[in-house]
């Protein structure tokens, strides 16, 4: 048996998952702080913290999840950020008071290609940003899930 392959060479996958750390982000205001011993940002008053991650060309994203956990007062907004080539940020975003439970934020497909207006596929100098903000204490973010596609 033999098998023709065509075209660039290049498999493209579609659905992938990309896990976002959150250790390596900072607190850009108030008081928040990253957790080692249980993994997650949790806010002790009104925080923001931020992680900034380098996307590689050719990715369309898709969609963001992200595992938030709160105390019924803290409202925790998501907001992801594409810093494109050209210096230029566009935001699209979230937000919940979540209960004394983990639950999913997402921002799904439809809301990023309306917020997202230079396109949903980092090319060049692209950075993906994200940044959660407490409005209280009691807010927890666990986990951030992203799919994307190749192009």
């Amino acid at each position: 048996e033999s098998i023709t392959l065509t075209g660039t060479g290049r498999f493209k996958r579609t659905g992938m998952t990309i896990s976002i750390g959150l250790a390596d982000g900072y607190v850009a205001f108030g008081a928040c702080a990253y957790d080692y011993t249980n993994h997650y940002v949790a806010s002790t008053g009104p925080a923001v913290y931020v992680v900034a991650v380098p996307i590689r060309d050719n990715l369309t994203i898709t969609q963001v999840d992200v595992e938030v956990y709160g105390n019924g007062v803290c409202n925790i907004d998501t907001g992801a950020y594409k810093l494109d080539a050209a210096g230029v940020y566009y935001t699209a975003s979230v937000n919940s008071t979540p209960g004394a439970a983990y639950a999913t934020q997402t921002i799904g497909n439809a809301t990023l290609a309306a917020s997202w207006t230079s396109g949903q596929t980092f090319t060049g100098y692209s950075t993906l940003e994200f940044r959660f903000t407490f409005d209280a204490a009691g807010g927890r973010v666990s986990r951030i899930k992203v799919t994307a596609n190749e192009v």
